[in-house]
């Protein structure tokens, strides 16, 4: 998509620099309890057709994380939130340009504000 490719040659998603923080993916499917999906900063559900066997697609969540500094309440545990569905062939698309806007206004200066949880919070779905 466009603006989400940077152009560099060697790194197209990340550019020059890398993301400010971890960014963690996760990816379940429906009644499955192995794992937390509320607690990454992207979380996959997959979908499937009615015959159990083909893919439909995902219901996309973003922004959680449950990190914090002990008496630094600029910190702080958040559930992730759902985007919505996203079709399987535009899922690459989708979770690029969710990397892409980490990239671009992930907090760079204060280190414990850095994860998606955090921009999400402050700008919202």
């Amino acid at each position: 998509g466009t603006g989400i490719i940077t152009g560099d040659p060697e790194e197209p998603l990340y550019g020059r620099c890398y993301l400010p923080r971890k960014f963690k993916i996760a990816v379940t499917v429906p009644g499955d309890n192995s794992m937390d999906i509320f607690i990454h900063d992207i979380a996959l559900v997959v979908i499937m057709d009615e015959d159990g066997k083909t893919l439909r697609g995902y219901n996309v969540m973003v922004g959680g994380g449950m990190g914090r500094t002990h008496n630094k309440e600029s910190t702080f545990a958040r559930v992730n939130e759902m985007i919505g569905y996203v079709p399987k062939e535009d899922i690459t698309e989708a979770l690029k340009a969710i990397l892409a806007t980490q990239r671009d206004h992930g907090n760079r200066q204060v280190r414990a504000n850095a994860r998606l949880k955090y921009l999400v919070h402050t700008l919202g779905i």
